[in-house]
């Protein structure tokens, strides 16, 4: 059960971290 907790905090890091990353680029682009 600990190795899926730890799948699912790696999977979302690796969802989030894009978004995050979009969410910049745009704020940057409408500057």
């Amino acid at each position: 059960m600990t190795g899926a907790r730890t799948d699912s905090a790696v999977s979302r890091e690796e969802i989030f971290a894009p978004i995050l990353y979009l969410a910049v680029k745009c704020t940057v682009m409408a500057t």
